[in-house]
C-alpha cells in the first residue's frame, strides 16, 4: 500500500475501509502466519482428544 496523499493507492481515504487494502493485508497475514495457527489448531484438537479419552477412562472406572 502506497500514500498518496490523504489516501491509500486504490483511491479510498485514510480512515474508511478500503477492501483492497485489506484483502492485501490479510493474505500477508495468511502467509506469514499459516505455519502458527496450523500449529496452535493441531495442538487444541490433541488436547481436546486427551481430555475426551481421559473423560472416558475417569467414567468407566
Amino acid at each position: 500500500m502506497k500514500m498518496i496523499g490523504d489516501k491509500c493507492s486504490h483511491g479510498v481515504k485514510w480512515g474508511d475501509e478500503c477492501r483492497e487494502c485489506q484483502l492485501v493485508w490479510d493474505r500477508e497475514l495468511v502467509r506469514r502466519w499459516k505455519p502458527e495457527v496450523e500449529a496452535a489448531e493441531r495442538r487444541i484438537r490433541a488436547t481436546e482428544v486427551a481430555m475426551i479419552k481421559t473423560e472416558y477412562v475417569e467414567v468407566k472406572a
